[in-house]
């Protein structure tokens, strides 16, 4: 389906309003504070505000947002029903009440509805339970879906029943060294039943089901990135597990032309539950399996969960890289294509019995040539050939494997030749 656009935070605001104090442990305050009427909260978010407005009225509007983050700082949760808690330290929930209810149309409607805000994070969310738009097909995963949406953010809950409610508490501070790598797009648990994050697009997999279709350079950030993770010093590495194009967006409407220009990069989604770190990996046991056994292969799941420790980190690698793989081959072959549903995966998924060494074999490798003539490097076409047809031997022989940045070929013109080469069949 289509999904709206990403423009960058506060990228059109007037004002940037200022930094609120740090978070206090002080619940007794319920009120609020004196001055802040309707009048002068009204809605403190400056993008969307008439922006003459809001420069003949910083200083109001910046007085307002200091008083609204104490007044979000100071509110007891206790009063909301328990499954309308903030769990996250750094959120609060409000509600709309008579007195606070501001002047845009139609938000008086929401009264008495539960919203979210953080005195201590910009920007605070924005009214994230508020329905940006009723979709025609469903967004949801195995274990969640989309509830609400505008075209920055989306407000996610467990699918029903709920048996995975959402981890609550303070994210995993390991996790924050990874905030600094543009391509991951994490998610904000508020309570156990609702989490908010950005809304990074279409996911890939409905992207080319919609006929759409991708050149390789399209992938260049998030393969960047990806190797990042691999190696990034200090804790042997870090490991999605459960890379895949469902878990992969780009802010672009299916079935709709490229547009021109550079195109907007692809992201990672929902992948914070999946994260290992290298120096975790010699602990796991097959019952610590996670990910989606159709983008992986026995060989990888034996050496990742049961093989040497010291080859680990290669089985990891190796695994997030062969499911990169399938899913740059699958926006970039011919939509409908013989080689586009050789990768899709979708009957590995529902594979039943030991699954195949990989998703190249002798009886489909002349679909495969083609594609890596035109995208991978000459010098690396047999490294390739390898991680497609049997990545846990790639795993186990290559000591000093290449990167996909190393084997991949991203031309620039690319995308003009993507479009060609759809019409003409490669």
């Amino acid at each position: 389906m289509e999904m709206p656009t990403i423009p960058t935070i506060g990228s059109d605001a007037a004002i940037t309003p200022p930094r609120s104090p740090s978070l206090s442990t002080h619940t007794s305050h319920t009120e609020l504070p004196a001055g802040c009427t309707p009048t002068h909260v009204g809605n403190f978010y400056s993008d969307t505000l008439n922006r003459d407005w809001v420069r003949a009225n910083a200083g109001v509007i910046k007085c307002a947002w200091r008083r609204f983050q104490q007044h979000v700082a100071s509110t007891d949760q206790r009063n909301f029903a328990k499954q309308d808690r903030s769990t996250h330290p750094d959120y609060r929930a409000l509600a709309y009440l008579p007195e606070n209810v501001d002047r845009y149309p139609g938000r008086a409607m929401q009264e008495g509805r539960v919203f979210y805000c953080s005195p201590s994070r910009l920007p605070p969310l924005q009214y994230p339970m508020r329905v940006g738009g009723t979709p025609h097909r469903p967004l949801f995963g195995t274990f969640k879906r989309a509830v609400a949406w505008d075209a920055r953010f989306m407000a996610l809950e467990p699918r029903k029943p709920v048996t995975q409610p959402f981890p609550a508490g303070a994210p995993d501070p390991r996790l924050d060294r990874l905030r600094g790598i543009p391509s991951l797009v994490f998610n904000t648990v508020i309570h156990p039943t609702l989490a908010i994050t950005r809304n990074a697009g279409t996911d890939l997999f409905l992207y080319a089901c919609e006929g759409g279709r991708l050149p390789v350079s399209a992938f260049r950030s998030v393969i960047t990135d990806l190797h990042r993770l691999h190696t990034l010093p200090g804790c042997g590495g870090v490991f999605l597990r459960d890379l895949k194009s469902e878990n992969l967006c780009i802010p672009l409407p299916p079935g709709k032309p490229l547009p021109s220009g550079p195109l907007p990069p692809v992201r990672i989604i929902d992948f914070e539950q999946d994260v290992v770190f290298g120096d975790e990996l010699a602990s796991l046991q097959p019952a610590h399996f996670r990910g989606t056994r159709g983008y992986m292969t026995e060989g990888l799941i034996q050496g990742m969960y049961g093989g040497t420790a010291s080859l680990r980190p290669a089985f990891a690698r190796t695994a997030d890289n062969y499911a990169c793989m399938q899913a740059v081959m699958l926006l970039t072959a011919r939509p409908g294509s013989t080689l586009q549903r050789c990768v899709a995966g979708v009957e590995r998924i529902r594979w039943r019995g030991p699954l195949p060494p990989g998703i190249m074999r002798a009886a489909n490798a002349h679909l495969f040539a083609p594609w890596l003539e035109q995208h991978v490097h000459p010098e690396h076409v047999e490294s390739m050939r390898q991680l497609l047809t049997d990545p846990a031997k790639f795993a186990k022989e290559q000591t000093d494997p290449p990167s996909l940045m190393e084997m991949l070929r991203f031309q620039a013109t690319e995308r003009r030749s993507a479009v060609v080469a759809q019409e003409s069949g490669h």
